[in-house]
């Protein structure tokens, strides 16, 4: 679409620039979040950190990265899913 220079869609709400902002950010997020891991990791190495506090920690980790893609992919596929034309549902079954 943006090679195509199609930024809007008059079907939905959200633009390719949106998307590709709400991208950068979660790509932020995650980095920051690893950088917050590697401090975390760093901490435990010299304060004594349970191994089993930091499995704790990977897998909330884990858990909250994969509810912010699934987000961004459920955004991404219903910006597609409207971005189709109305007659293309029509031609559906045949």
């Amino acid at each position: 679409m943006e090679e195509a220079l199609i930024l809007d869609n008059k079907h939905t709400e959200h633009s390719t620039v949106g998307l590709a902002q709400q991208w950068d950010q979660l790509e932020q997020l995650g980095m920051r979040m690893q950088h917050n891991l590697e401090q975390q990791i760093q901490a435990k190495n010299t304060t004594g950190v349970s191994e089993e506090k930091i499995k704790e920690f990977n897998e909330t980790f884990r858990f909250v990265l994969r509810l912010r893609a699934q987000s961004f992919v459920s955004l991404f596929l219903s910006t597609r899913v409207l971005s189709l034309a109305p007659q293309s549902f029509l031609h559906c079954g045949t």
